[in-house]
C-alpha cells in the first residue's frame, strides 16, 4: 500500500475516510506472485513498483516527506523512487510504531529509550499505538507525506496517521 496525505486535507475526523485508488504495477505482481524473491531482485522490484505509484501523483509541491514506518518502511524505497521519477529529492522521516490494546498495556521490548516513548490511542478507537523515536515536527509536517507500509489488521498506520493529523493540528497546518 502507498498513501498520499495532503496537511490541508487531513482532519481527525477526516482519518476513517481515505480514498483508496489502484494501480497497475507489474513489478508489484511479479512481487506478490513470487513470493520466494529476496534480497537486491525484491529490493528493485519494490523500488520499480514505488515509482510506477509516483508516476500516478500529481506533482507535489512543496516536495514529498517520505514517512517510513518501522524498518518496513525503508523496504518501499519510495524516496529512491520519488527520485528517479522526478528528478526532485524528498525528506525521509522515520518512526517506530506498534500497536496494542489496553488487555496487553506494556509498551514493545524494542522500545528505547523508554523516556522517548509515547502512548497514542485514537478517539473511539480500543486500540493504541506506541511510537518512539519519532521525527522532528519540522520535517514531518514540511510537505505532503508519502508512506509505503504493509497493512494487516490497519491499526498502526490509523493510530501513526491520527497522530501525525495531531501534530499537524497542534501546529496549525
Amino acid at each position: 500500500l502507498w498513501c498520499l496525505v495532503r496537511p490541508a486535507a487531513m482532519s481527525s475526523a477526516a482519518i476513517g475516510e481515505v480514498q483508496v485508488d489502484t494501480l497497475f504495477s507489474a513489478s508489484g505482481i511479479e512481487i506478490i506472485t513470487e513470493p520466494y524473491l529476496v534480497g537486491p531482485e525484491l529490493g528493485q522490484l519494490a523500488q520499480q513498483a514505488s515509482a510506477d505509484f509516483v508516476r500516478t501523483l500529481p506533482i507535489l509541491s512543496p516536495p514529498p516527506v517520505v514517512l517510513e514506518i518501522l524498518n518496513g518502511g525503508r523496504h518501499y524505497y519510495l524516496s529512491q523512487a520519488f527520485e528517479q521519477v522526478t528528478g526532485t529529492p524528498c525528506l525521509v522521516a522515520t518512526l517506530r510504531a506498534k500497536r496494542g490494546h489496553p488487555d496487553q498495556p506494556e509498551p514493545p521490548a524494542a522500545a528505547a529509550p523508554a523516556t522517548d516513548l509515547i502512548k497514542h490511542q485514537p478517539e473511539g478507537s480500543d486500540w493504541f499505538v506506541h511510537l518512539w523515536e519519532r521525527p522532528e515536527p519540522e520535517v514531518l509536517l514540511s510537505g505532503p507525506l508519502l508512506i509505503g507500509d504493509t497493512i494487516a489488521t490497519g491499526t498502526t498506520l490509523v493510530g501513526v496517521l491520527d497522530w501525525v493529523v495531531q501534530q499537524m493540528e497542534d501546529r496549525g497546518a
